[in-house]
């Protein structure tokens, strides 16, 4: 029997698209799902060649249907929760922590903790057709900790509330409204809007974009350490890269830059 798959390609431009693959369930993540989307993700930040991730489901009906309800009696019973719940934090922890930008592409159904799993990319874009919710206070269960903390920092506490104490669904139009996502865009046209967004991410330096990402993280806590080394030191960079000096110049000759990442 299927139970699910998460599987990826790469493009030449560097563009890796991972595939939640299990459509018989809405496209809800098993527990051994959760592990191969770590190992997926962990792989592509530490591959050179990768310049952007882009997270979707297989088909049109659902990007995430959240987890897998019909392992809840194996995987999350009252002696195993915490472990499914550090599994959930850690992958959603590879996403947001990458080095690479993420982009999650949702079409359909984006439920629970798909939604979380959406939450930890850093760009969010929307079909018209997609349909929002949390609803863990229909499970009986608990939404965790760093998961509140990601829904709080996109949508604030008022929204977050709202979506939480309801468990209603929000429309795509709606999810925009509170900044759940960054754009909506017409089914027709949402496969060339997210290959577009990716190539357009693929092509800028990839380090102007690590330093941005790093430091939109430090901004984002709470306190605001931009001084911190890492930082500083992924700016200083920039300026010492390859990537500046081709920059520079193909901006004096009128020309696209070709961004090496060094």
């Amino acid at each position: 029997m299927t139970i699910g798959m998460i599987h990826h390609s790469i493009t030449p431009l560097g563009i890796a698209n991972v595939i939640i693959d299990n459509p018989s369930k809405k496209n809800a993540m098993s527990f051994d799902m959760w592990k191969q989307l770590l190992d997926v993700v962990g792989q592509l930040s530490e591959n050179q060649a990768i310049r952007v991730i882009v997270i979707q489901g297989y088909g049109v009906e659902a990007f995430c249907s959240g987890a897998d309800i019909s392992q809840f009696s194996e995987v999350r019973t009252e002696s195993n929760s915490a472990r499914f719940d550090e599994l959930t934090r850690l992958t959603t922890q590879q996403i947001s922590q990458s080095a690479k930008p993420t982009i999650a592409a949702i079409r359909g159904y984006c439920l629970g903790g798909g939604l979380n799993l959406a939450l930890s990319c850093d760009i969010r874009i929307s079909a018209s057709d997609a349909k929002f919710s949390l609803p863990p206070a229909r499970l009986g269960i608990a939404y965790p900790g760093y998961a509140l903390t990601n829904l709080v920092n996109v949508v604030g506490e008022q929204a977050a509330k709202y979506l939480l104490f309801s468990a209603r669904r929000i429309s795509a139009s709606n999810a925009l409204q509170i900044g759940l996502v960054t754009s909506v865009v017409d089914v027709d046209s949402f496969a060339a809007e997210v290959e577009g967004l990716a190539c357009d991410i693929a092509v800028n330096s990839p380090l102007s974009i690590k330093a941005a990402k790093v430091g939109l993280g430090l901004l984002g806590g709470s306190n605001d350490q931009l001084d911190d080394p890492k930082f500083v030191g992924l700016v200083e960079k920039c300026y010492t890269s390859e990537d500046y000096k081709e920059g520079t110049a193909a901006f004096q000759e009128k020309r696209e830059p070709n961004f090496k990442g060094t």
